[in-house]
Formats: C-alpha cells, structure tokens, sequence
C-alpha cells in the first residue's frame, strides 16, 4: 500500500484573494453567492480578527449584532461614509436607525439573519447613507444591492449579521 499524496494546503493569503474574487463574481451567480458565504463564514470561525477578513473585500462591508449596530466595518466602507475607526467600538452606530419606507427591506433583511436566512436585495435607494454617522453626508460610491446573511459561531449560535454592499 502506497502512501497518500502530500495534499498542499492552501495560504491564508490565497484564500482570502479566492474569496475577494468570489465576491466581485457574486452579483452574476447564485451558486456563487452560497460558495462566498460559506467560506467567509469558515474563515471568519477561523479568524481571530474578523476585520483581517473585512479589509481584504474590495466593497463595503460590515458585521453587525442584533438591532443593526455595527460591530466591524472594512477600510471600503469608511472610505466611501463618513465613519472613522474610532465610530465603531462605541457601538453608537445603528444603521438600521435611518431606515426608510424606501430601503425598509434592509430592515427585515438585518433582522432575518439572525433566524438563519441570507437576502440578496436589489435596486436598494443609497443603502452606503444608512452607514453614516451625519444624516446629511452624502456618500460617494452609491451602491444598489445588499447580501445580507448570518455569521454562525463554532456551536451555530449566530452572534452577527454581515452585509456587503455591491454595484
């Protein structure tokens, strides 16, 4: 009996590039959207910053905890809102708290993940101004869809939500 072939394990590094490219491919493709989810949320359960993970995604990104307050946002987001770093340990940033009759499906998306269910919302009114902390900031970059799913933990609690932003 011959030995096994070495298997090569991928890097971190190739992961998270194979998973900034998932991203990008999500908007055109369902079985790609369920692929990108499930490894963003293995390599999350395996990170122990999640915001290495966040900053390697070419859109805005965020993880959120119940009620819509943001727990991790990427350099993406802040640098197309008029969030800082400095915003988010606070946990003063709702953005569920600026939702309109417009864009109220963000609201029943954010809730549904914490019961297990995944959204992909389109043709959503200036969702990247519901991320600020001035009401009359104007963001750039305008986005117009959402995927917004859930972040089990290792025992299949789920602690966040997490929503990226896509053109």
């Amino acid at each position: 009996m011959g030995a096994a072939p070495l298997k090569q394990e991928k890097s971190k590094e190739q992961l998270f590039s194979e998973l900034a490219v998932l991203q990008k491919d999500m908007e055109k493709n369902l079985a790609v959207q369920e692929q990108f989810i499930k490894r963003f949320q293995g390599l999350l359960q395996a990170e122990a910053e999640p915001l290495t993970l966040l900053n390697l995604l070419p859109y805005p990104a965020a993880l959120f905890k119940r009620g819509g307050i943001l727990h991790r946002v990427n350099d993406a987001l802040m640098e197309s809102t008029d969030l800082r770093e400095g915003d988010i340990p606070d946990g003063n940033i709702n953005f569920l708290s600026r939702v309109t009759n417009e864009n109220f499906a963000i609201l029943e998306a954010a809730e549904g993940v914490f019961y297990g269910k995944t959204a992909l919302l389109s043709r959503l009114s200036h969702p990247l101004e519901l991320f600020c902390k001035n009401w009359n900031y104007r963001a750039r970059n305008n986005y117009g869809s959402a995927l917004f799913f859930p972040i089990p933990d290792g025992d299949g609690n789920i602690r966040y939500g997490a929503v990226m932003l896509m053109k």
